[in-house]
C-alpha cells in the first residue's frame, strides 16, 4: 500500500505521539489478512462515499487505480455505497407516511 492518509503529515508535525499511535493502528487494520488489500480499499472507498469524504474517495481511487484496479471494481464498490446511502433516505422517507 502506497503510504498513510495525506492528513497523516499534518498531525505528525502537530503531535508527533499521535502519528506513531495512528500510524501503527492504520498498519494493523491495513494489513493483510483475511480480505487483502485491495478489498479493504474497496471497503474503504464506499464507506468514504457514504460519510461524504471527498478527498478519501478521491485519494483512495487514486491508490486503487496505481494498483491497476480497473474502474469497473471502483464503480461497482461506489455503487454499493449509493445503495447503502439511498436505502437509508428511503426508510427515513417512509415515515411520511406513517
Amino acid at each position: 500500500m502506497s503510504g498513510y492518509p495525506p492528513f497523516f503529515e499534518k498531525v505528525k508535525k502537530g503531535d508527533p505521539d499521535l502519528y506513531e499511535y495512528l500510524t501503527k493502528q492504520f498498519d494493523f487494520i491495513m494489513k493483510p489478512g483475511a480480505l487483502d488489500i485491495k478489498t479493504k480499499l474497496l471497503i474503504n472507498l464506499a464507506l468514504d462515499a457514504i460519510i461524504g469524504a471527498s478527498e478519501g474517495v478521491k485519494n483512495i481511487s487514486k491508490i486503487l487505480k496505481s494498483m491497476n484496479v480497473g474502474d469497473d471494481a471502483i464503480n461497482e464498490s461506489l455503487r454499493l455505497a449509493y445503495q447503502v446511502g439511498g436505502l437509508k433516505v428511503l426508510t427515513t422517507n417512509i415515515n411520511a407516511f406513517e
